[in-house]
């Protein structure tokens, strides 16, 4: 495990961004913007969705794992914790590296994606009440055999991954205001916020969480790390109740802000972008719309961003959503 820190001069981290990119599949670069006019007229704003939930995984997620399992000198099989679309990454890497992969989800994670998971390759166990609780037996698991521990939202790697996401927001050049972007451990938006900030693109800065799972928010608030007993939100992406250090610190230092949306703002999201646009997005996925429709004066008028990052949702949940 190598730990990351957001101190570091920029043009030498911008070098390592670009450097990373050379080793990501294509397959998980240059997503493209969706603009839909019937939407902006919903949300109240001009809205642009980076749309990630595409490629083998559907999900930004590979690529982070991309970069990290081109670490020179890592042996498998690796070890690591998911609620499910960072072990799809880990999968889909490990195997066409010739690796193998081992997974820990919760007991209640998403039947698709445990099955996503297996169908890539992974070994997977499901342990523990939820994300943290798996991720505790993994670590136990790997000390115990000498194994690889890979942890989202500390590797170095994850956050020069995510950072091309950021790279291609600017590439796009389009004049935006603000970008809301989904906070989970970190690696998202530490490296799409981090390359923007670095690059010193004239754009906001906010980060969504969910209120049911609100660690991130209150680390930031707190400057420091601080979990809380529960993250009981249908947003399994970003539900994060023990935040890791390294995210926590790349997210205080490059957020303006920090927002919750509620669960039925997530699923009216899920439903008004899919009625819109055709794209099925996952809860966490899609916070940064939720957050257009949890504050709808905030944001009125302005040029958003916002990354749509995973599209694995298990169909009944769409359609039950789509009926509230």
């Amino acid at each position: 495990m190598t730990e990351t820190h957001p101190q570091m001069s920029d043009d030498a981290w911008i070098d390592r961004v670009r450097s990373t990119r050379k080793r990501i599949d294509p397959c998980f670069l240059d997503t493209p913007l969706v603009m839909e006019r019937e939407l902006d007229r919903e949300v109240g704003a001009f809205l642009h969705l980076k749309n990630e939930c595409l490629g083998p995984i559907r999900s930004f997620k590979g690529r982070g794992t991309e970069a990290l399992l081109t670490r020179p000198g890592l042996a498998g099989p690796v070890v690591c914790a998911s609620a499910g679309n960072f072990g799809q990454g880990i999968a889909w890497s490990a195997a066409k590296k010739g690796l193998g992969s081992v997974v820990f989800a919760a007991t209640g994670a998403s039947p698709m994606k445990v099955q996503r998971m297996k169908d890539l390759g992974a070994e997977v166990f499901q342990e523990g009440r939820d994300f943290d609780a798996a991720k505790e037996v993994a670590q136990g698991y790997a000390r115990s055999r000498g194994l690889t521990f890979v942890e989202d939202g500390t590797e170095e790697e994850l956050f020069l991954g995510t950072a091309t996401l950021g790279q291609e927001i600017e590439s796009s050049r389009f004049p935006f205001d603000t970008l809301l972007c989904p906070v989970g451990n970190g690696a998202l938006f530490g490296g799409v916020a981090g390359w923007c900030a670095r690059r010193r693109v004239p754009i906001r800065r906010i980060g969504v969480v969910a209120a049911k799972a609100p660690s991130m928010h209150l680390s930031f608030r707190a400057g420091s790390r601080v979990t809380t007993p529960h993250a009981d939100t249908i947003a399994d992406g970003i539900a994060v109740r023990e935040p890791v250090s390294s995210g926590v610190a790349w997210v205080n230092a490059f957020a303006d802000d920090i927002v919750e949306v509620s669960e039925s703002a997530i699923k009216a999201a899920v439903s008004l972008v899919v009625k819109r646009t055709g794209i099925v997005v996952e809860p966490a996925g899609i916070a940064g719309v939720a957050a257009l429709l949890e504050y709808p004066q905030r944001w009125r008028g302005e040029r958003i961003v916002t990354p749509l990052c995973g599209g694995n949702l298990d169909p009944e949940l769409l359609e039950e959503w789509s009926e509230d």
